[in-house]
């Protein structure tokens, strides 16, 4: 299946905290909406019934993409969270859309050895009804961790595209359009981006040493050394390597989001280029770009 049958989506990209509450309130004063708590349901394997989860999320819906600050929420329930807390507090999932899940796991499992089978999540959405409960519904595919050790690769089919994107929570103080890119942090690109080519089937392109670049229908995804990260972002170091340690959001206008910040007294650093970045220090573990849109 080549890129022009095959169109793969930067779909989101997963923040996970210990405390859902803080996350909550710093992506509010990074000028984002966010959707209100939304508790997590779902299969721990595949074809499992479904259960409730001990965590959810609030979500920056973009008009491109969306950005998920997930944390715990009950400690005597089941949650995947927890396995990647312990590593560290930062970025860990990134998720593509690009067919339905059985097109999905059937794409995978010719590319890479233990690619999981769809499995159900869902979590209650608010609509503003009061009739009755809307319940958001994934069906995710997920590859071997111990092939991916970087991220939680997730390849994901909405079932229930419209409950997430409502127009209601895509206005965003700080001018937020888009989620236009992840980055990972490997101490081999070259090794890594063979991996990912076989992923995205499509090859990186970036000149620069130490970099790899790749650009999907929509979103990019950056695999970087902790060398190259340095000279992007100075003064950061990755939660881990490997990790995920960069995302980034185009703007409506980069002078409104720096304003917005002003007020918010969060402190950021300028790109080469048309954009901003702020330190993981202030973001529970993320350097966050905003980049003008074009």
């Amino acid at each position: 299946m080549n890129n022009d049958q095959f169109k793969l989506e930067l779909d989101h990209v997963g923040l996970i905290l210990r405390d859902l509450e803080v996350g909550r309130a710093t992506y509010e004063g990074l000028g984002f909406k966010l959707t209100p708590r939304s508790i997590h349901s779902g299969s721990r394997e595949p074809g499992q019934p479904v259960e409730e989860f001990g965590s959810g999320n609030h979500c920056v819906m973009l008009k491109k993409g969306y950005f998920e600050v997930m944390g715990l929420t009950d400690p005597d329930l089941y949650s995947t969270a927890r396995t990647m807390l312990k590593k560290y507090e930062g970025l860990h999932i990134i998720a593509f859309e690009g067919a339905d899940a059985k097109n999905n796991y059937r794409m995978l499992s010719q590319r890479f050895d233990g690619v999981q089978e769809p499995r159900r999540l869902e979590r209650v959405v608010d609509t503003g009804s009061c009739k009755e409960e809307s319940r958001a519904v994934f069906n995710n595919v997920t590859l071997d961790p111990n092939l991916f050790p970087e991220a939680k690769i997730i390849f994901i089919e909405h079932v229930t595209r419209e409950l997430l994107w409502q127009q209601k929570w895509m206005e965003h103080p700080n001018g937020a359009l888009s989620l236009e890119e992840v980055a990972l942090c490997v101490e081999d690109v070259d090794s890594v981006s063979e991996k990912y080519s076989r992923l995205f089937n499509s090859k990186p392109a970036f000149p620069m040493k130490g970099v790899a670049q790749f650009k999907l229908s929509e979103g990019k995804v950056y695999i970087v050394n902790p060398a190259a990260l340095a000279k992007w972002v100075p003064g950061v170091s990755p939660p881990a390597v490997p990790s995920v340690f960069g995302v980034g959001f185009s703007v409506r206008d980069l002078e409104e989001t720096k304003r917005v910040l002003d007020t918010n007294s969060v402190n950021y650093q300028s790109h080469p280029y048309p954009g901003i970045w702020i330190h993981p220090d202030i973001t529970g573990g993320a350097v966050v770009s905003f980049m003008q849109s074009e």
